[in-house]
C-alpha cells in the first residue's frame, strides 16, 4: 500500500504540472534509495508497471482511477487479513489454555492410582 500511495502522490504532482508552461525539474525513484533527476516539459500520460514485466501508458485520469481502485481493494483486503489474524490469535490462546489442567492432574496422581482417582473424581 505505501507504494500505491507514493505513486498516487507522484501522479497528482504531475497532474498539477500538466498545464504549466515551460520546463520543471523533479526526482524519480528508480529503486529503493536510488533517485534520478529529470527535466520535464509537457507531460500528457504516465506509464505504470502492472507486473509480470508489463508496463502500460495511461492518461492521468485513467491512471488515477486505476491506482485509487487498487488502493481501495488493498485496504479492504488488509482489513480482512487483520480480522483473520485476530481470530487466529484467539484460537491459539484457546488451544494453549484448554489442555493446561490435564497435565497437572496426571502429575498429581501416581500411575497406579490414576484410574481410581479419575473414577472417584467423576463419580464423587
Amino acid at each position: 500500500m505505501p507504494e500505491i500511495k507514493k505513486t498516487l502522490e507522484a501522479l497528482r504532482f504531475l497532474k498539477t504540472k500538466q498545464d504549466q508552461e515551460g520546463e520543471y525539474e523533479t526526482n524519480f525513484e528508480l529503486a529503493a534509495n536510488v533517485l534520478a533527476k529529470a527535466k520535464l516539459k509537457k507531460v500528457d500520460a504516465v506509464s505504470l508497471w502492472l507486473g509480470a514485466n508489463v508496463m502500460m501508458e495511461f492518461t492521468f485520469d485513467e491512471a488515477e482511477k486505476l491506482l485509487a481502485g487498487n488502493l481501495e481493494t488493498a485496504t479492504v483486503n488488509l482489513g480482512k487479513v487483520n480480522e483473520q489474524l485476530a481470530f487466529l490469535r484467539d484460537q491459539i490462546t484457546t488451544t494453549e489454555v484448554c489442555p493446561a489442567p490435564t497435565p497437572r492432574l496426571t502429575l498429581r496422581v501416581a500411575p497406579a492410582d490414576r484410574r481410581g482417582a479419575l473414577a472417584a473424581r467423576r463419580w464423587g
